[in-house]
């Protein structure tokens, strides 16, 4: 890519238009697109997915409480901010308000939660990454057997050609 430089004897800047994909609506009008138009709504379920991950994992802290009827009597305070405060020691009684045993007060536990998120977005990421043509690989990362410089060259040329164009427009305009 050459980079040339012009000056303009004028009080304006110029606007120089880079066009894009050159696509047509169904009554044949000409419509350019960047590469951002075809993957925003990709973004968008990262966003969401990633935003849904990151809520569960913040609630698990404050995941509710299970005991039995009584074990906390006597120790409302303490157990009133076991979600917010943290404390050394939550005491509870053994037994609940018959004085039968009573297992442990334990928290309604949420982390399997994020499994599906986590699928999806990883999903959703490769789509982006199909929909681009820009790939870990191209980014820096090396696949599992690509460890020979001509592996390296064909990669690199498969994801070039599907945004080459948009190098092609600037170099044109």
């Amino acid at each position: 890519l050459k980079v040339f430089e012009t000056e303009l004897n004028t009080r304006f800047i110029s606007l120089i238009p880079v066009y894009g994909n050159k696509t047509y609506d169904q009554n044949r009008k000409i419509d350019y697109t960047g590469i951002i138009s075809g993957i925003k709504d990709i973004q968008r379920m990262i966003n969401y997915y990633a935003s849904s991950e990151a809520e569960l994992v913040a609630s698990a802290p404050k995941s509710q409480w299970v005991a039995a009827e009584g074990q906390v009597e006597g120790y409302e305070k303490l157990w009133a901010n076991a979600n917010n405060t943290p404390v050394d020691t939550l005491i509870y009684r053994m037994t609940d308000v018959e004085g039968r045993p009573a297992p442990a007060p334990s928290r309604i536990d949420n982390t399997a939660q994020t499994q599906g998120l986590i699928a999806s977005r990883t999903k959703a990421e490769q789509d982006l990454a199909r929909a681009t043509g820009i790939f870990d690989n191209l980014l820096g990362s090396q696949l599992a057997g690509e460890e020979s410089g001509k592996a390296v060259l064909l990669r690199n040329q498969q994801g070039e050609t599907v945004s080459a164009q948009f190098l092609q427009n600037l170099s044109k305009s």
